[in-house]
């Protein structure tokens, strides 16, 4: 018997010996970064950076970012910016997807139910949706494709109107002066 006890002991030590070994990795190694420097994001002066060469300042412009994600299909990284209720993400496509990518946002909005609308002034530019309606104000989201060398962006945006018009307006072109400033 006690032979048996001596021989299951190393098995019984190796669970406590992991949880051991994981405290003392968690004590001596650095806190790790955070969640939005991960999946291909890099800190660089006041921007993130990700591998594929999508810069994302902390502002640009009234914009305030809020949130980056990484390579996600053939959409190789996306930025999410905020000013009051206007809300704006750009991303960048493979090469060459861009035109499909908007084709499949307006066949997917369309399958949700999402009313297309010519829109006024820049909005006619892209393609615009009703997405929300509350008796007074209309939430709408614009997508834009935006060419900056060879790669291919999309600018999207979700503001109410008529009420942020003017904001859309100054928040895309703050952003498309930024991207095709991007090296």
């Amino acid at each position: 018997m006690p032979h048996r006890v001596l021989a299951a002991f190393p098995a019984l030590l190796r669970p406590a010996a992991a949880l051991l070994l994981a405290t003392l990795f968690v004590l001596v190694l650095p806190a790790p970064r955070p969640a939005m420097a991960d999946g291909g994001w890099r800190e660089d002066f006041g921007s993130l950076k990700h591998y594929s060469g999508l810069t994302c300042p902390e502002r640009i412009g009234a914009l305030e970012r809020s949130e980056v994600a990484g390579t996600a299909s053939l959409m190789l990284a996306s930025c999410t910016y905020r000013t009051g209720e206007v809300f704006v993400v750009v991303q960048l496509w493979e090469q060459g997807y861009l035109k499909r990518a908007l084709e499949d946002y307006r066949a997917r909005f369309s399958t949700i139910g999402f009313k297309q609308v010519g829109g006024a002034g820049l909005a006619s530019r892209g393609l615009t949706f009703v997405v929300g309606y509350d008796g007074k104000v209309q939430r709408r989201e614009t997508i834009w494709p935006v060419s900056v060398g060879r790669r291919g962006l999309v600018v999207w945006m979700n503001y109410a109107y008529p009420l942020d018009e003017r904001r859309m307006e100054t928040a895309y072109t703050d952003m498309v002066e930024m991207l095709r400033a991007m090296k």
